[in-house]
């Protein structure tokens, strides 16, 4: 056939299959893929920031202690007491040392209790009355004082009593005069020895907290210790045999009440001669009692008596703390005008003993 004689032919067209139209579902796999590997990793971090922000928040977490259990102060005071309730049920007395007793004869004896003021005793500045004064170490007195002295004399010491005054101090000197006049004419041996049981009572009944000391004075002065001590037994002891052995009773035979004529111009005698009470009140402010108690039987020999009363009053004025002089005339003729200011001017009393 002529190329004329055929129809016209038609223009085949090839299409080329893709992969697509083989596999129409493939994009729709990847999606599901994509989506499901992006919910996993979503789940992992958020699993790993639970576990880092649980494991940081264990580490910071903090911890209390306990303090120690409050006491209260009422409960425990009531704990102690009831713990000293059943101490007391269940415990025992406590043990005692055993006592010796003894049926013989004691050489030792109590000394005699302080005599009270009587009608031989011729107080006139005692008037004012009776004022209850405090002590320490647990002493307490009630004192027959003047106005001056009847606040008591500081708070540590004790009481101390003397012919009937009673007082308070810290310390106490006894000044007592032992001249050969304490043995003659009126007086005798048994007027000296009670002066001498005076003091020894007063003296012996000191409290341990005080201190003392003792002055003997006549034609010289003698003093028991350079200082003011404490007022121990066995102090107390050792004062006693030296205030003893410068007694003027000495010079006296057994049995021989006062002093004869012989006696008087004995060398014994010479220590007994005089009356320095000048000399044995400067000492007395040298020792620097609270207290002096100032005993004699007559008017001075070492030097005129407002001297003695001016010499008192320099030496007080030199002192921080004044001591009160309390006099005593005992048994006394002359003197009692003298002993009677130096009491007044020193803060003290003055008592007439008969």
């Amino acid at each position: 056939m002529s190329d004329s004689g055929r129809s016209p032919s038609r223009k085949v067209t090839r299409r080329v299959a893709s992969p697509s139209d083989s596999k129409p579902g493939w994009k729709l796999q990847i999606s599901r893929f994509f989506l499901v590997s992006v919910i996993v990793h979503v789940g992992f971090g958020v699993a790993a920031a639970f576990f880092v922000v649980q494991n940081i928040q264990t580490k910071r977490k903090m911890t209390f202690k306990e303090g120690p259990p409050v006491v209260n102060a009422t409960h425990r005071a009531i704990e102690h007491k009831v713990s000293m309730v059943q101490k007391k049920k269940t415990g025992g007395a406590p043990p005692q040392n055993r006592r010796i007793v003894s049926t013989g004869i004691s050489a030792i004896s109590l000394p005699e209790m302080p005599r009270m003021p009587s009608s031989t005793l011729m107080t006139p500045s005692a008037m004012p009355g009776m004022s209850g004064a405090g002590f320490g170490a647990g002493a307490g007195a009630g004192a027959v004082m003047s106005p001056s002295t009847a606040a008591g004399r500081g708070s540590v010491g004790g009481g101390f009593s003397f012919f009937g005054f009673r007082g308070a101090t810290g310390s106490i000197l006894y000044v007592v005069d032992i001249s050969g006049s304490m043995i003659l004419g009126n007086n005798d041996r048994t007027s000296y020895e009670r002066l001498e049981q005076e003091v020894i009572t007063s003296l012996s009944a000191l409290s341990p907290a005080m201190k003392f000391n003792v002055i003997t004075f006549a034609t010289d002065v003698f003093v028991y210790q350079r200082t003011m001590v404490a007022a121990t037994p066995m102090e107390k002891e050792k004062a006693i045999k030296w205030l003893k052995s410068y007694s003027p009773c000495l010079l006296l035979a057994n049995g021989q009440l006062t002093l004869n004529q012989t006696q008087l111009k004995s060398p014994a005698f010479a220590r007994h001669g005089g009356t320095s009470s000048k000399m044995a009140l400067k000492k007395s402010f040298q020792l620097a009692p609270d207290t002096i108690v100032f005993v004699s039987d007559g008017e001075p020999k070492d030097d005129q008596r407002d001297k003695i009363w001016h010499m008192a009053k320099e030496q007080q004025e030199l002192r921080t703390k004044k001591a009160v002089i309390n006099t005593f005339a005992y048994k006394a003729i002359s003197g009692k005008e003298f002993m009677e200011k130096l009491a007044k001017d020193n803060g003290g009393r003055y008592t007439d003993v008969k």
